[in-house]
């Protein structure tokens, strides 16, 4: 039964049935909030102008339900009983009509007939599960219970059956991910799901206030279920904990991304990638535009080499890598069998540490041909930036020059 509480009550009977993140009423009337929210995902004339189409078709059942409900959204306190006339003259033109009967269960709750109310509620989810204000009710009654699961079922079905009511449900669902036991139970909607869950994910990742719990969520579902979709959204994921130093989660989910190669942690390897979007966020990430740009292109053995262009008067970084190597001693190798320079021009190393402000704490010129150089990497030194460096000098050329291989060891 759909109650209806002072503020306080309603939040701390939630709370103690430790879902109130599932709650889709967080307000002083249940009632009112079931009707607003069912409002706000119907999509035709009749039903978000009821009055309009009443005066062409005096009973159109849906018309008539439509105003009943939205006469009680608009004094839920008092429904006017005009909304109980124009319900039970839409059940007179359509005996069963799914709106009809939940306006009428709303009215019952009112007047604390409980039983009437969900028998009510049951016979109109009985006749159509697209009945969004329904499956609203119902998600609140399974809150009030505590349970967890069937609320989630009930959040299902209205998003599968009404898209208009991703606007409403997701920011809802997106709080509730912070509990660990919703988490559990929403998993296999994720993982599963291809008509809701790659929207929701797509929003959760940008909205999320609470980006450790999505990794939670994404690792305990295994993700989408289309590969491509699950992969992608990996990515925008770790990107996104990338973003705001949350280095240890980042290198968490990225483990656990089907297909990616555990080995980009550390390796500095050149590869090509595969072509998708995003791309892998553990690969070099090139600088491209019209003053300094890296590309790959592969090399007389088809292996990748960096191909590098940086105007005159200009320094960049062109390319970057993030790495979690463990702080120790490490030898840096490099190869280029290509400089072309103006005077001034160069090319250097840097290795920059996020966890001391992302300065650099090591640097080194890269001459042609092979060459190697050692680097310390301290202690509070977890997550590393590799950089490759270009100052395009003071002439008319810049600089440009192809690195063919890269390679970061451990000094025994």
């Amino acid at each position: 039964m759909v109650t209806h509480h002072r503020p306080g009550i309603y939040r701390r009977a939630l709370n103690r049935w430790g879902v109130a993140r599932l709650a889709a009423l967080g307000c002083a009337s249940g009632l009112a909030a079931i009707m607003t929210a069912a409002l706000a995902v119907s999509g035709v004339t009749r039903a978000t102008n009821p009055e309009v189409s009443l005066r062409y078709l005096p009973g159109d059942s849906l018309a008539l339900a439509t105003l009943a409900e939205q006469l009680v959204a608009q004094s839920p306190d008092a429904p006017p009983s005009r909304s109980g006339t124009l319900a039970m003259a839409a059940l007179r033109q359509q005996p069963l009509n799914p709106k009809a009967l939940r306006v009428l269960a709303v009215l019952a709750a009112q007047k604390s007939d409980a039983k009437k109310a969900s028998a009510l509620i049951r016979l109109a989810e009985g006749q159509s599960r697209r009945d969004v204000g329904t499956q609203l009710w119902l998600i609140e009654e399974a809150v009030q219970r505590g349970d967890t699961r069937q609320a989630l079922a009930h959040y299902d079905i209205a998003l599968r059956t009404h898209p208009n009511a991703f606007t409403t449900l997701f920011p809802i669902l997106l709080t509730a991910v912070d509990t660990p036991q919703i988490r559990q139970a929403l998993a296999p909607y994720i993982r599963r799901d291809e008509l809701w869950a790659p929207q929701f994910m797509a929003h959760a990742i940008e909205n999320s206030s609470n980006l450790p719990a999505l990794v939670d969520l994404l690792l305990g579902s295994g993700g989408l279920h289309d590969p491509t979709a699950s992969r992608a959204q990996g990515f925008n994921l770790v990107n996104r904990l990338i973003s705001v130093g949350l280095f240890a989660q980042a290198r968490r989910l990225y483990a656990g991304i089907h297909g990616t190669n555990p080995a980009r942690l550390t390796d500095t390897g050149f590869t090509f990638g595969e072509g998708a979007s995003p791309p892998d966020p553990l690969n070099w990430q090139l600088r491209s535009d019209a003053d300094a740009s890296g590309q790959f292109l592969a090399g007389a053995n088809g292996r990748p080499q960096l191909s590098l262009l940086v105007a005159p008067a200009t320094t960049a970084t062109v390319a970057s890598k993030l790495l979690f190597v463990s702080p120790r001693r490490y030898r840096l190798s490099a190869t280029v069998p290509v400089i072309d320079a103006d005077e001034g021009a160069a090319l250097r190393w840097q290795l920059r540490c996020p966890s001391v402000g992302g300065r650099p704490i090591w640097s080194t010129a890269i001459p042609a041909g092979a060459s190697s150089a050692d680097v310390v990497i301290p202690r509070d030194c977890t997550v590393q930036y590799l950089d490759l460096v270009a100052g395009g000098g003071s002439g008319t050329k810049g600089i440009s020059a192809t690195i063919s291989q890269v390679v970061l060891r451990p000094v025994p």
